[in-house]
């Protein structure tokens, strides 16, 4: 799962966006639809996260080596 930007308890392009649920060693649940959730699967899969001072990369890959999902963030110098 990954969900919107949340900033008290709303989407806000200010806010702090949530990965979860990489499943890699356990069988994949049903994800239920939720108003935080912007992007949900049901596969095993890891994050793969790449850092830099210029961006955030991060990639959702599954058991077959696909990227199902993708996000890349700035980093918020003035918050």
């Amino acid at each position: 799962k990954r969900t919107y930007p949340i900033r008290n308890n709303q989407i806000n392009p200010e806010g702090v966006i949530y990965l979860g649920d990489g499943c890699w060693g356990a069988t994949p649940r049903r994800s239920d639809s939720k108003w935080y959730v912007e992007k949900a699967g049901q596969k095993n899969n890891v994050y793969l996260i790449e850092l830099s001072p210029q961006k955030g990369s991060i990639k959702a890959i599954d058991i077959q080596g696909e990227v199902f999902d993708t996000l890349e963030i700035s980093p918020n110098y003035d918050s």
